[in-house]
């Protein structure tokens, strides 16, 4: 009878800890972290179509750009420096369903013949930015990046 005892409350203990455990694994809070660390790697290792993968075709952000505007951009930095630092800070999280904002601080640091500079913000004024994602077929893409003024470039 102990034993039975036992292992009907070691087989509930396991349960319950993996429910926990794929709640935590599956929530959008998680999900969306995920998409933002990965993106930030892939920008930092220099992968278009990994730092692509999170953006959503359907993006068009306060600028007016637009998917293929924001690959072309992000290939012409790419080809003109050689790494990157990112650093994403104060992250706020707002999820409704399938749709997500967040709000934090960005500073992007450019280097360039072994020389860093900023490129957005700065150490003392990160730049405020809002990232909106959407739920589209499973993965949470992003839609839009707002906050971040650009000198345009003749394309």
């Amino acid at each position: 009878m102990k034993i039975k005892t036992w292992l009907i409350g070691t087989l509930l203990t396991v349960t319950i800890a993996s429910v926990i455990g794929f709640m935590y694994w599956n929530s959008p809070e998680r999900r969306i972290r995920a998409v933002l660390s990965d993106g930030k790697a892939a920008i930092e290792a220099k992968e278009m179509d990994r730092a692509m993968s999170h953006v959503s075709l359907q993006y068009r952000d306060e600028n007016g750009l637009a998917y293929m505007t924001v690959k072309k951009l992000l290939k012409m930095a790419f080809d003109q420096f050689e790494g990157f630092e990112l650093r994403l800070t104060n992250v706020a999280l707002e999820i409704e369903k399938d749709h997500a904002v967040v709000r934090a601080d960005l500073d992007v640091i450019g280097i360039h013949q072994k020389e860093k500079s900023y490129l957005i913000g700065s150490q003392q004024e990160p730049v405020p930015i809002r990232i909106t994602l959407v739920k589209e077929t499973m993965k949470w893409q992003v839609v839009s990046v707002d906050g971040i003024k650009m000198p345009f470039a003749d394309f």
